[in-house]
This record gives C-alpha cells, structure tokens and sequence, in this order.
C-alpha cells in the first residue's frame, strides 16, 4: 500500500527528567520537522512536530520516546491535510 504524502502537523508536551531536560531538548530539536517551544526546570517542553507522511510522524514520536532521560510523550493536538 502506497502512503500519499500528506502534511502533519502535531503538538506533545514531552516530560522528561529535570536533570536531563537542556540535553533533552537539544536531541529533539536537532529532529527533522521538529521544533522545540518552552520548558518548565521540572523537566516539560513543548515539541511542534510537522512532518510529510503518518510513518515520518510515528517515527519522530518513538524516537523522541526513546531519548535517554524522557519519560512520556502527551499529544496535545494533531492535523493532517
């Protein structure tokens, strides 16, 4: 089955441990599609993620899970045209 390319476009609040968050945000940042906005010392930041396809989108999000330090991921909003 052939994706079509779409565009996704997809807020989380990403928790993380607080000794781990300037290190954290810096590997998230450095994603493709991804931008980093706010941060809260005991360990929260905003990811704005948008991204061509539903995998890039998956794959953005378990790989930001994955970093060493992060504890969840919370979607906040998500919109595909």
């Amino acid at each position: 089955m052939h994706e079509q390319s779409s565009c996704h476009i997809s807020s989380f609040v990403v928790r993380c441990l607080p000794e781990k968050l300037g290190e954290v945000m810096g590997v998230v940042s450095a994603l493709p599609g991804v931008e980093v906005h706010g941060s809260d010392p005991r360990g929260k930041f905003v990811a704005l993620l948008e991204l061509e396809s539903e995998r890039a989108l998956i794959d953005t999000i378990t790989e930001i899970e994955l970093t060493q330090g992060v504890v969840n991921t919370s979607m906040v909003f998500h919109h595909a045209e």
